[in-house]
This record gives structure tokens, sequence and C-alpha cells, in this order.
């Protein structure tokens, strides 16, 4: 019997050790004799298959032998721990949460297994239940990165800035070199347009990731919010080599040029991020550039257009009520809006138009 358990510590360390084929052989061959053995040794044999089909992503190989290793002892963790995992590989949510909660039941301190548990409700959308299993792992481990992570996002995604950034500050004193989490602190405060603070901390990820195209977005998005338009554009133009299709980054490069009367630039990049890719803001550009030019009635037709197209789009609508302002049609508003619009069903937008024009 000793030879056995030897064998299975050996099996156990080549699949630590990702000897996964060497591996599966030597349990294979105890396998061949499984009916001698008793119900311990077969569930870590069966688990320890499972456990390297995991490993080689046959999740449903997995599946079938942490089964397997279950029936003959329903508290192995190996199994429970890599049959929840197996059902994580192939995005079954609900399976991977109902194996989770039987793990804890044999083991309830695991972090791992908690913070996972979290992951899932919060991917389901109950937000109680992750904060309550996140908040959980902190109490037996104050500075669980995953724990406080997950908070972090469970709070972000709810806007509860306050919050996340409680969690995500506390996981930056751990770990300073959190690119993604330095990104997302900068984005908190982007989006409070505190400038400064955003820049500080997309700085600070720079340092370690000067290339990541969220962090160089941040800094050029900051360097709008300033103002600093001119110091911008060399960013935007990084990140649309790297990414030449995007025309939310053309429009933004437009946007600069106009913003510092390069007009002509302006121009060729709104026409990029409309013709090409018909993006509604690249549009709004062009009627930009033609009441610059003092063309008002084809930025008129234009604004119309605009409407025929994306009147559903409530910031569109808003726009093109200070346009129309622009191009003197502002004290027909309501009537031309309502021509697109049941302005009835709009308290909001009947309300911006009296109060803009």
């Amino acid at each position: 019997m000793q030879e056995i358990q030897n064998q299975i510590e050996q099996a156990k360390v080549l699949s630590l050790q990702k000897q996964y084929d060497d591996s599966l052989s030597l349990y294979r061959q105890l396998e061949g004799n499984i009916s001698q053995l008793d119900d311990s040794s077969k569930a870590k044999i069966y688990a320890g298959i499972g456990n390297i089909y995991r490993a080689k992503l046959d999740f449903s190989s997995a599946i079938k032998y942490f089964h397997l290793a279950l029936e003959v002892n329903a508290h192995n963790k190996l199994a429970l721990k890599g049959i929840a995992n197996s059902y994580r590989g192939i995005k079954d949510r609900q399976q991977e949460l109902n194996w989770w909660l039987k793990y804890i039941e044999v083991d309830k301190k695991d972090f791992l297994a908690l913070t996972r548990i979290a992951d899932v409700y919060r991917g389901l959308g109950d937000f109680i239940k992750a904060e309550q299993y996140y908040l959980m792992t902190l109490k037996f481990q104050a500075t669980n990165k995953f724990a406080l992570m997950g908070l972090g996002d469970l709070y972000y995604k709810c806007k509860n800035y306050n919050q996340a950034l409680v969690y995500w500050e506390q996981l930056l004193d751990i770990y300073p070199e959190f690119i993604n989490i330095l990104t997302m602190v900068g984005n908190i405060y982007r989006l409070r347009r505190d400038f400064t603070k955003s820049m500080e901390y997309y700085q600070r990820a720079y340092k370690y990731a000067p290339h990541n195209n969220y962090v160089l977005y941040g800094i050029a998005d900051t360097l709008r919010g300033t103002k600093r338009y001119q110091e911008s554009i060399p960013i935007w133009k990084e990140l649309l080599d790297k990414d030449s299709h995007n025309p939310r980054i053309i429009t933004r490069i437009a946007d600069a040029y106009f913003l510092i009367d390069s007009f002509e630039e302006a121009a060729v990049h709104y026409d990029v991020a409309w013709n090409q890719y018909k993006d509604k803001y690249g549009y709004v550009g062009l009627i930009r550039l033609a009441i610059q030019k003092d063309e008002k009635d084809e930025a008129y037709t234009m604004i119309r257009n605009l409407l025929t197209q994306f009147s559903s789009d409530k910031r569109i609508c808003l726009l093109s009520i200070e346009l129309l302002s622009d191009v003197g049609r502002g004290a027909e508003a309501k009537n031309i809006m309502s021509e697109f619009l049941d302005l009835s069903l709009n308290q909001d937008l009947n309300e911006y138009i009296d109060t803009y024009v």
C-alpha cells in the first residue's frame, strides 16, 4: 500500500512540475488497478487525472474525472476546487458557483475560494452577495489583493467612487506597480474632473508601462480636460499608430486640432472619422467646421441629418440644441426637435431647450 501512495505522490509531483504526459501515464497505471484500492486513494487518482486535463484545458474530461473522485470521496478538496475551476474555464457561472459553495463547506477560510465566489456573484450582478464574500475574505486576510481589487471594481460599477478609492488605494499601498489599478484610480479622478490627481496616477502608471494604451489614453484625455490640446496630440497619434481604425481616437485628434485653430488638420481627421467609420462625433465636428466658416445654412442641413440618424442618442440631441443656437435657430429649437422626438416624453430635454436657448 505504501508503494501505491509513493506512486500517487510521484504523479502529483510530476503534475506540479508541468510534466503532464509523464504524470498522466503514471496515473493511468494506477487507474488500471483502481478497484483494489481504498476510496481515499481512488479519489486522489481520479482528482489527479482531472487536474491534468484541466491544465490541458480539456474541461469536459476534467469534469468527468472530478465527478469520479467525488463519488468515492465527496469531501476531496482537490476535486471540489478542480471542478469549480473547470466550470470557470467553460464560463458556466452558475455551476462554478454551486461547486465553490460546496468547497467552502469543507474549507471555510480558503481565501481564493471566497474571492472566486464573490467574483461569480459580481459577474451575475448580485452585488450584495459579492460584497458579502469579498468582505468575508478581508475579515480573514485584510491584505488579500483579489478581495481589494474586486471590491474596488464592484463599487466602481455601482458608481460609488469613494468606496472604490478606499479599497484600490489600499491595494496600491501593497502593490504600487499595479498598472490596471493605477489607471482605474486615474479614471475616477478624471471623471471627477480632478485632473491634477488623475495625472498623478496616470504618470505613476506610465513610469511602469509607458506604452500601455489605457495609460496613454488617460494622459491624453487629462491633457484634453486641462485644455492642453497641443500636448495631447502626439499622445493621441501614438495611440492611433497602435489602433489605426479607432474612430474615437481620430475624433479626439480632430477635436484637439479644432481647439488650437488648426482647422484644415481638424477637417482631415473629422472627414476620416465620419466617412470611413460613421463616427457621429466626427460628423458633429464637421458641423462645427461649417459654422466656423460661417456656412450656417449648410450647417443647419447637417444638423437635421444628424438628428435623422441619431435622435435616439440623448447626448447628440443635447449637442444639436447647442448647434441650432450657433446657427441662429435657437428660437426654433423646440419646434425643430419635436419633428424628431416626442418632447412630452423627454422632460429633461425640454428643460434644457428652455434654459439653453
